[in-house]
C-alpha cells in the first residue's frame, strides 16, 4: 500500500511537472520548433530532388532560386538540401555529446559524494585543474589529439562538461547524505553501488537533467566551431559547422553559403536554451527569476 503511495505521489510530481511546463510559453514554442526540425531532418531527405553531395557543376553557386530553394555551393551541391540532412549530425552531436558528459560526470560524482573524505579532496583537487582549462579550449586539444570524425567529436565535445556534472552532483549530494532514507539503506547493509544508484541519485538528479539541457545550445555551438576549424565531422558530410567552414572564403560575394547554416545554428540553440529555462523553472519554481 505504501508502495503505491510513492507511485501515485511520484507520477503526481511529474504531472505538476509537465503541467508547469506546458504552461511556459517559450518552453513550448522551443519545443515545438525543435520538434519541428527533428522531423524534417528524418523524413526531409525523402522529398529531397537531390542527394546531399551531389554535384551539378553548371550549378555551382547558384544563388536561391525555384530550382534551389536556398541557392548552391562550390560544388554545385543544393544548400537545402544539405542543411537538412546537417541538422541530423548537429542535433546528434549536441544531445549525445551531451548525454555523454552527463553520464560520466553522474558516475563519477557518486562515487565521489558517497565516498568523501580524503578521497574527495584529491579528487576535487584534480577537478580543479580539469575545471580551469575552458571547455572551448580542451575540445580543441583533445579533437587535436584524436583527429576529426563523429565518434572524436562526441569524445571531445563531452570532456568538458563532465567538471560542471560533478560538481553540481557532489553538491546536491551532500545535502542528502544525512536523510533518513540512506542511513535506513545503511542499516540493512544494501550495497554501494545500491545506495547510489537507487537511494541517491533519484533525489539529486533533477538539477542535472537541466543543466544538461541548457548545455545541449553550447555544444552544438561548440561542435560547429570545430568542425569550422576542421577537427570535427569530416567532409562531404554536411554537418553545419562544416557548411560554415566551407562558405567562410566566398561569404563576400556568396553570402547564402554561410548565412542558412548560421541561421540554422542560431534557431536551433535559441529553442533550446528556451526549453532549458522553462524545465528550470518546471522542475524548481524557486529558481524562477
Amino acid at each position: 500500500m505504501e508502495h503505491n503511495n510513492q507511485t501515485v505521489k511520484r507520477k503526481s510530481q511529474f504531472a505538476q511537472v509537465i503541467e508547469r511546463l506546458l504552461t511556459n510559453k517559450g518552453a513550448v514554442v522551443g519545443v515545438s520548433i525543435l520538434l519541428l526540425i527533428v522531423i524534417i531532418s528524418l523524413v526531409g531527405p525523402l522529398f529531397c530532388p537531390y542527394g546531399y553531395n551531389e554535384m551539378i557543376l553548371t550549378d555551382k553557386f547558384m544563388a536561391p532560386c525555384a530550382k534551389h530553394l536556398l541557392g548552391t555551393d562550390a560544388y554545385g551541391r543544393d544548400i537545402f538540401t544539405r542543411l537538412i540532412y546537417g541538422a541530423r549530425y548537429s542535433l546528434l552531436l549536441g544531445i549525445t555529446g551531451a548525454l555523454a558528459g552527463m553520464a560520466v560526470g553522474i558516475v563519477l560524482g557518486l562515487i565521489d559524494g558517497y565516498l568523501g573524505g580524503m578521497f574527495d579532496t584529491v579528487f576535487m583537487r584534480f577537478l580543479d585543474i580539469w575545471a580551469a582549462i575552458p571547455g572551448q579550449l580542451l575540445s580543441i586539444i583533445i579533437a587535436t589529439a584524436l583527429g576529426p570524425g563523429f565518434v572524436n567529436t562526441i569524445i571531445a565535445l563531452s570532456i568538458g562538461e563532465v567538471p560542471l556534472v560533478i560538481r553540481l552532483l557532489r553538491g546536491q549530494i551532500l545535502s542528502v547524505r544525512k536523510e533518513d532514507y540512506l542511513e535506513a539503506a545503511h542499516s540493512i547493509n544494501a550495497s554501494p553501488g545500491r545506495i547510489m544508484f537507487k537511494h541517491i541519485l533519484p533525489n539529486v538528479i533533477s538539477p542535472v537533467i537541466v543543466n544538461t539541457t541548457m548545455n545541449i545550445g553550447a555544444i552544438i555551438t561548440s561542435a560547429a566551431a570545430l568542425s569550422y576549424l576542421g577537427l570535427g565531422i569530416k567532409p562531404p558530410n554536411p554537418e553545419w559547422g562544416a557548411m560554415l567552414a566551407a562558405g567562410k572564403s566566398y561569404v563576400g560575394v556568396y553570402n547564402w553559403l554561410v548565412l542558412y547554416p548560421g541561421l540554422c545554428i542560431a534557431i536551433v540553440v535559441l529553442c533550446v536554451n528556451l526549453f532549458g529555462d522553462g524545465l528550470r523553472d518546471a522542475i524548481d519554481p524557486k529558481m524562477k527569476k
